[in-house]
């Protein structure tokens, strides 16, 4: 089976360094299904893009409103399955559209080429430029139904506020932040 990787999207550098900015709310990113259920769910640890970003702390996640192809979810799924040594590896029910699904902490962005030193990479291999390196998902009961947008984008105040009342830990691998 070839192993599914992580694409980069966007371009540039994003300048965010923490998880609010004055009078914006939350920082949010918008990802393609299936991999923003997998990051809010702990499978997936890590988040390929082509730009590298300065923010760290919380991030909101946020699901596309783009149709994922039955194929790549079932490789995907597949993949995680044999690289993961937790035989327990639950995976999403449904894979929501157009929502809001939960939130991460980003804990380093690291480059291509030390990302490849670590033992993450053997877990969740990803060809990205830029790897953002996640912890402590938290997946939402119900997903928010709201537009997205492109790179990291503020959610208002309000939205998170009554968010984070439906937000469920999960179990996931922990980046070691002491990594080559």
């Amino acid at each position: 089976m070839a192993a599914v990787r992580g694409r980069g999207r966007g371009s540039g550098t994003a300048t965010a360094t923490n998880a609010s900015s004055p009078g914006g709310g939350s920082k949010a990113l918008t990802l393609h299904q299936p991999w923003a259920s997998l990051l809010v769910y702990g499978i997936k640890t890590a988040e390929g893009r082509n730009w590298t970003t300065n923010h760290r702390g919380k991030l909101w996640i946020h699901a596309a409103s783009k149709q994922p192809d039955p194929d790549v979810i079932r490789s995907l799924e597949e993949q995680y399955r044999l690289l993961s040594p937790d035989e327990d590896l639950q995976f999403p029910k449904d894979y929501p559209l157009g929502a809001l699904v939960g939130r991460v902490e980003v804990v380093d962005c690291i480059d291509q080429k030390r990302y490849q030193s670590t033992e993450e990479n053997q877990r969740d291999p990803n060809d990205s430029e830029f790897l953002w390196l996640c912890s402590n998902p938290e997946r939402l009961t119900l997903p928010f139904r709201m537009s997205g947008n492109q790179r990291l984008w503020n959610i208002p105040t309000n939205v998170t506020q009554g968010a984070q009342k439906a937000l469920v830990p999960m179990t996931q691998r922990k980046h070691r932040r002491d990594s080559p």
